[in-house]
C-alpha cells in the first residue's frame, strides 16, 4: 500500500471469476470427491479473496473516515463512525439471507419426526445465529470430509462463522496498522510507506503456524478452529496492503500463476494433512 485508497470500487471479472472457480469446485467435490479430490480447498480461495476484497474496502473506509490526519476527539469520532458503520453493513448485508435461511431448515427439520434430528439442528441453528458453528463443529469432531450421523443441514454456516470472527477484530488490526504507517512515515519518510503490513504479518505467520501446529496434533479441530484457519483471510489482506507493482510482466503472470496453483491443489489434492502446508 504505497498510497492511500481513494478510487471507488469497481468490480473485478478476474476476481469474480475466481470465485466462480471456488465455489464450483466445492460442489464438483461434495457431488462427487472422485472427480475433484482437492475441490474442498475452494473454501480456501474464496477466503484468500474475502480477505482482499474486505482488506481494500476498509481500507478505503478509514480514509473516506478521516481516521488518519484526524487528532483528538475528532479522530475519535471518526474511528466510532468507521467502525458502527463497518458492522452495520455487514449486519444488513449477511441477516436477512441467513435468518430466512436458518427459518427454512427449522421449518423443515419439524416436519420430520426425528427427535434427535430437531434437536441437533435446533443447537446448530443457535450457533450459526451468533456465528459460532465452527468452533461447534470442532468440539463435536466432526469430520467435514466425511459423512457423519453429527452432521446437520447447518454445518455449512463454519466457514460463514469464521469470516463474521475474523472480520470482527480485523478492521481494529487495520487500525492499527495504519496508524503504525502514519508514524513511520513521519519518522522514515518514505521508507516508512509500506510498514502497515508488518501487524498483518506477524499475526498470518503465527495463524499459520498454529495451524500447521494443530493439524498433527487434531486435524478434526484444525479444519475448524478459527486460529488455525484466519491465516488464510489474513493472506489475502496481505496481498491488499502489498505495492503495485510497475512489471507489466509480472502483471501477466501473477495471475496464471495462481490459478495454475489452485487447479493442482484442487484436481491433485493427494490427502495431505490439511490445512498444515503439506507438512
Amino acid at each position: 500500500m504505497t498510497q492511500p485508497p481513494t478510487a471507488k470500487a469497481t468490480k473485478r471479472l478476474d476476481i469474480q471469476a475466481m470465485r466462480a472457480l471456488a465455489v464450483g469446485a466445492v460442489v464438483v467435490f461434495h457431488l462427487s470427491s472422485r472427480l475433484l479430490p482437492g475441490g474442498f480447498t475452494g473454501v480456501d480461495v474464496f477466503f484468500v479473496i474475502s480477505g482482499y476484497l474486505m482488506t481494500t474496502t476498509i481500507l478505503r473506509q478509514i480514509y473516506q473516515e478521516q481516521v488518519v490526519g484526524s487528532t483528538g476527539r475528532a479522530r475519535a469520532s471518526a474511528v466510532l463512525r468507521f467502525l458502527t458503520g463497518f458492522y452495520a453493513r455487514r449486519i444488513r448485508r449477511l441477516a436477512p439471507a441467513a435468518l430466512v435461511t436458518m427459518a427454512a431448515v427449522l421449518l423443515a427439520v419439524l416436519a420430520t419426526v426425528q427427535y434427535y434430528l430437531q434437536a441437533q439442528t435446533a443447537k446448530q441453528v443457535f450457533s450459526s445465529a451468533i456465528f459460532m458453528q465452527n468452533w461447534t463443529l470442532a468440539r463435536l469432531a466432526v469430520d467435514y470430509l466425511g459423512a457423519t450421523e453429527s452432521g446437520t443441514a447447518m454445518q455449512h454456516f463454519w466457514s460463514l462463522s469464521i469470516e463474521e470472527q475474523f472480520y470482527f477484530v480485523w478492521p481494529l488490526l487495520l487500525l492499527g496498522a495504519v496508524g503504525l504507517r502514519v508514524v513511520a512515515v513521519k519518522l522514515w519518510g518514505d521508507r516508512g510507506t509500506n510498514s502497515a503490513i508488518v501487524i498483518p504479518l506477524l499475526m498470518t505467520a503465527a495463524c499459520f503456524a498454529y495451524g500447521v501446529l494443530l493439524t498433527r496434533i487434531d486435524p478434526a479441530a484444525a479444519y475448524f478452529v478459527t486460529p488455525a484457519r484466519i491465516w488464510e483471510l489474513s493472506l489475502g489482506g496481505i496481498v491488499a496492503l502489498l505495492p503495485a507493482t510497475s512489471s507489466q510482466r509480472l502483471k501477466l503472470t501473477l495471475p496464471w500463476l495462481g490459478l495454475a496453483m489452485c487447479l493442482a491443489a484442487m484436481v491433485f489434492f493427494d490427502g495431505t494433512a490439511f490445512p498444515g502446508g503439506g507438512l
